[in-house]
């Protein structure tokens, strides 16, 4: 509407017909408020110095001049609205763009009253502006922003609030509403919003930051629960921040983000480490994880109480400086070389001996196998080991057996065979057997019991093959 750029002449000292006396338009010309009276052609007639200033007419003459003069032309709108006017309708208080002589865009606040004379004859019209720039430029920049947040708001289902301390008002965004399982036509206020946070904690926690925020300017974060309009508790992250105008605190701003699946999640994570803890320190074996670099992330308890180690000493520590190797200097390269394997997939199992808290070898069944990711990418070393202290004992018992029963069985002097019942194959015979008969040991693989037994049936065989399964000899 107000978009002139032109220069205005005329003489400001200049008294249109019909005008009050000098005394009134000196007075007018003293207003605090920027003011204009006007006639029924639109000519200003009285005019304070600060709608001069205001519009930028400092260095041109105004009284005399028509508005369209003035501001290059009238819209269609604001001649309806003059018009009215006339007729002695007030307008609505609206707000208008005006662009300098230097290109500087201003914005103002106008309003058109009808001017009486002092017989309530309707004389003119008397127009009030205000500049409002930086209101407008503010309100410009919060709807920018909150169009942001909005957007932001629909990407991270973070919801957005205001509290506007002028008008006492509350504003939740949708996702806000969302949060609170409201109506989109829900109306929060100032008053009530505390009261979906849960009773105790939760409502003092949230009570006490919101006022520290409001007396204090103090911004603040909480962690609160909630309970929704359908009566589900969820766990939510407020915050709020102090928004201040020339150093004046004129509202709060702030945001809404549910983190219950995150809550749930981590819980779930938490009891399901506890359960794997359970395991993992209730087993008989020792069990250690690793990096692909051979670092211990973890050990169980197990593996500590036979080292007589603690959780740090071991942990964060490379798996061939392990106290429990005999010769670390020996075994280093080799435990570097199995590291190497399993993390490109091997499995790796063997024997070992270990040293115990006391420092005694202990023999241990020692495994260590690559852990794989869902994406069938190895993460970690998956490494155990099982005593087989009695296992290896009675391997070298049942060893010494095994030799005594050779040396009495070579030694004897009565003849003994081994024989398969099944196939009647002799598999080995002593040095007495091979005296006694001639074979030697290259007829191993050819005789059978039938050929160094005379007239032995089959069914005599057979009893003694019963006979032997009875009573372990014949």
């Amino acid at each position: 509407m107000l978009n002139n750029q032109n220069t205005l002449v005329g003489n400001y000292n200049s008294m249109l017909r019909g005008t009050p006396t000098v005394t009134f338009n000196y007075l007018v010309k003293q207003l605090p408020t920027a003011t204009a009276f006007i006639n029924k052609n639109y000519e200003v007639v009285h005019v304070s110095d600060k709608w001069i200033n205001d519009f930028d007419f400092d260095n041109r003459d105004v009284l005399g001049r028509n508005l369209k003069e003035l501001f290059g032309e009238i819209s269609k709108d604001w001649e309806k609205v003059l018009k009215e006017c006339l007729k002695g309708i007030s307008s609505d208080e609206s707000v208008h763009r005006h662009i300098t002589t230097d290109g500087t865009v201003q914005w103002f606040q106008w309003q058109n009253i009808p001017w009486y004379d002092e017989k309530e004859n309707i004389v003119g019209i008397i127009l009030q502006t205000e500049e409002v720039t930086e209101r407008i430029d503010l309100e410009l920049q919060t709807e920018k922003l909150e169009i942001l947040l909005e957007a932001k708001s629909e990407i991270t289902d973070v919801g957005s609030w205001e509290f506007d301390m002028v008008r006492n008002r509350l504003n939740w965004c949708e996702i806000t509403k969302k949060i609170h399982e409201v109506v989109a036509s829900y109306e929060p206020n100032i008053d009530t919003a505390i009261n979906f946070y849960k009773e105790g904690y939760s409502r003092n926690t949230l009570a006490l930051a919101f006022d520290n925020a409001i007396q204090k300017s103090q911004p603040y974060e909480v962690t609160c629960q909630l309970i929704t309009a359908k009566g589900n508790e969820i766990t939510v992250i407020a915050t709020g921040k102090p928004i201040f105008k020339k150093g004046k605190l004129i509202g709060l701003v702030g945001t809404f983000r549910d983190i219950t699946p995150k809550i749930e999640s981590e819980l779930k994570n938490k009891r399901q480490e506890r359960h794997f803890k359970s395991i993992f320190n209730s087993s008989y074996q020792f069990t250690g994880i690793l990096d692909t670099e051979g670092t211990f992330l973890e050990i169980n308890d197990t593996a500590l109480q036979f080292s007589g180690l603690k959780e740090e000493e071991v942990v964060n520590k490379k798996f061939w400086d392990a106290y429990w190797w005999p010769i670390p200097d020996y075994v280093k390269e080799g435990l570097k070389e199995i590291i190497n394997a399993a993390s490109e997939g091997e499995v790796m199992r063997s024997e070992i001996v270990v040293l115990d808290k006391d420092k005694n070898p202990i023999p241990v069944d020692f495994s260590l196998k690559p852990v794989y990711d869902e994406q069938g990418n190895i993460f970690s070393l998956l490494a155990e080991g099982r005593m087989i202290k009695e296992m290896v004992a009675a391997r070298r018992k049942l060893k010494e057996s095994e030799k005594k029963f050779r040396a009495l069985y070579e030694l004897s002097p009565t003849s003994y065979i081994l024989s398969d019942f099944d196939t009647g194959d002799i598999l080995d015979f002593n040095s007495s057997f091979e005296k006694t008969t001639g074979f030697t040991r290259k007829h191993l693989g050819q005789l059978k019991v039938q050929d160094i037994l005379v007239n032995v049936s089959k069914s005599q065989l057979h009893r003694i093959k019963k006979e032997i399964e009875n009573t372990n000899i014949f």
